[in-house]
């Protein structure tokens, strides 16, 4: 595995983590002892290490292959995961704010494919510019 993959899956992996504090601390507005909001942090991060890995990395090879290397390419291809949300909903899970809770998991896909394309891009060959 190339060793700036491994950077981009840890610093996306990073944005779970910080995402569940975000979300325990001003979302849900709620205060948990300290081991419950290390689990709840850690059982995010792990999501997001699980999303990397199943569709992050794949998702990344194959616009490398296609060379659509943009930052709103890997925006797009980041927030498609939190559509599972809605699908879930439809086939019997439980969310009591569907919208917010959508949106909120689309703004940690965005924020994780964004800290995982600024790393990736510091390993892109740079273009060669023309000079006539």
């Amino acid at each position: 595995m190339d060793r700036s993959l491994l950077i981009a899956t840890l610093a996306a992996t990073f944005t779970g983590f910080a995402n569940a504090i975000i979300y325990l601390m001003w979302i849900a507005n709620s205060t948990p002892e300290f081991t419950a909001f290390i689990f709840v942090s850690v059982m995010g991060a792990g999501i997001v290490l699980l999303a990397v890995v199943i569709w992050g990395i794949p998702s990344h090879f194959w616009l490398k292959h296609y060379h659509k290397q943009t930052i709103g390419w890997y925006i797009l291809v980041g927030s498609i995961p939190s559509l599972l949300i809605p699908f879930d909903y439809l086939m019997g899970g439980h969310y009591p704010n569907l919208i917010s809770a959508t949106l909120f998991f689309t703004y940690v896909g965005v924020s994780a494919s964004i800290a995982f394309w600024l790393v990736v891009k510091q390993s892109m060959p740079n273009k060669l510019i023309n000079k006539d």
